[in-house]
């Protein structure tokens, strides 16, 4: 089932991930009064003593750099599956616009009980039926320099080129990423005003018969 969401997704691939270390510094005063009493002018008078605590609180937090707040996305769509699914084929006509031609296909995958299996994947002209992908088939076996993959946690995955669950030819790819999205994503250069098909087939299998909602997800964006 198809579940457009009103939430943009926006990734920015790459094939390294760091960690961000932020730190403050907060300082504590106290004051304390002691009263010093003299015998013989019969005057009490008191004296203020002041003591400062500087303490380093460290808090790190880990950095996504799949993630880009500045880029324009396109979500064409987002699947949530409770089941799974034999090869589905998906299909989607995207018209580019002018200073948006330079991109990102995008795959956000998540699956926690089983795998995603992706295969076929094609971004070609209408008009002219030129192809703007490379390796849609995972054909040469692994993802080679057109495909950026991006684990932004180093969370549980099994991302790889593998055969035996392929739709068509030797290979296909398939993505095990458990408990977060990992990301897939190959650049393309577009025609302002030109037309495109983007088309792929995904599956979800090899795991239990039934999902928890909110596990088994995929989203498909364009990111320029």
């Amino acid at each position: 089932m198809l579940c457009p969401r009103d939430q943009i997704l926006v990734i920015l691939p790459r094939s390294t991930c760091t960690l961000t270390v932020t730190t403050s510094i907060l300082t504590t005063t106290s004051t304390t009064t002691a009263n010093t009493t003299s015998s013989a002018s019969a005057n009490t008078s008191s004296t203020v003593l002041t003591t400062t605590t500087t303490t380093v609180l460290t808090t790190t937090t880990t950095a996504n750099v799949c993630l880009d707040s500045n880029a324009l996305v396109t979500v064409l769509f987002t699947l949530s599956l409770i089941a799974p699914q034999n090869y589905t084929f998906y299909s989607y006509v995207y018209t580019a616009t002018a200073g948006h031609t330079l991109g990102s296909l995008i795959f956000s995958l998540r699956n926690d009980p089983a795998y995603w299996f992706l295969d076929d994947v094609s971004v070609k002209s209408v008009s002219t039926s030129a192809e703007l992908l490379t390796n849609g088939g995972f054909e040469s076996g692994s993802l080679t320099s057109s495909w950026i993959y991006c684990n932004p946690v180093s969370g549980s995955s099994s991302s790889q080129v593998t055969m035996g669950n392929q739709r068509t030819g030797t290979y296909c790819y398939r993505d095990g990423s458990s408990n977060s999205y990992d990301y897939l994503s190959q650049k393309l250069t577009m025609i302002s005003g030109s037309q495109y098909n983007i088309s792929f087939w995904l599956a979800s299998r090899l795991g239990v018969v039934v999902y928890t909602n909110g596990t088994v997800l995929a989203q498909v964006t364009l990111q320029f």
